[in-house]
């Protein structure tokens, strides 16, 4: 990411240099607080969250596994 966005920057630099056309000088800023945020949540919430989304189909699948062992052994 680093890299792609050193070199967009650079690319900007060199059509801002250019001159150009007006609308060329409007071009947007690249902000890295999009990429680095990450909602200010450490691991252990992250982890927690991924348990919370997926706990559901823990337990679906503990109870499909429990019939089908059930209804093999009949």
């Amino acid at each position: 990411m680093d890299e792609a966005r050193t070199v967009y920057n650079e690319q900007r630099s060199r059509l801002q240099a250019a001159g150009g056309h007006e609308g060329d000088s409007s071009l947007p800023e690249v902000g890295t607080e999009g990429y680095e945020s990450g909602d200010g949540r450490s691991f252990s919430q992250w982890f927690q969250i991924g348990v919370a989304l997926t706990l559901p189909l823990i337990i679906f699948g503990a109870i499909a596994l429990a019939l089908f062992v059930w209804m093999a052994s009949k």
